[in-house]
């Protein structure tokens, strides 16, 4: 039973995984397409170190209608760093401010870097736009984030 309650857990975030990324596309693919996006790169510590597996959401806190419209996103590597996508790979994300929601769901990333199925490892802490600590501003031309420093506990 709970090997059951566990696989429904993992499928349940999965469906919501995919729900989320159907999401992302519909919005970037319902615009012309023709906002300006800047490559963006960045890594991502849980508590002092680099992981992989982790999923970043950068949502929008000004900028036009058309770039209220995308939620970039990212999933860091092996090595913990990540690169942005709005609507295609690596496009990054148009200049603006933004709040940076993270999750690390259970599970290890397969070799094609897919997000593990299990429950957030921290707990949603880092889910919510209003409690979320992580603000960005991504500027024209290349932008390099500093390490997000998340603490699993």
């Amino acid at each position: 039973m709970r090997l059951e309650n566990g696989l429904r857990r993992g499928y349940r975030w999965a469906l919501a995984w995919a729900g989320m990324a159907g999401l992302l596309v519909s919005a970037g693919c319902g615009g012309d397409g023709k906002v300006p996006r800047s490559p963006v790169i960045g890594s991502v510590n849980i508590d002092g170190k680099p992981t992989a597996g982790v999923m970043l959401i950068f949502c929008p806190t000004d900028g036009s209608p058309e770039v209220q419209k995308l939620r970039p996103s990212g999933m860091t590597g092996p090595d913990g760093k990540f690169q942005l996508i709005s609507i295609t790979p690596n496009d990054g994300a148009p200049p603006a401010h933004y709040k940076v929601l993270i999750q690390w769901p259970s599970g290890t990333p397969g070799a094609s870097g897919r997000v593990g199925t299990g429950e957030d490892r921290l707990h949603g802490r880092y889910m919510n736009l209003d409690k979320s600590p992580f603000t960005v501003e991504i500027k024209p031309g290349m932008n390099d984030l500093p390490p997000f420093e998340v603490k699993s506990k």
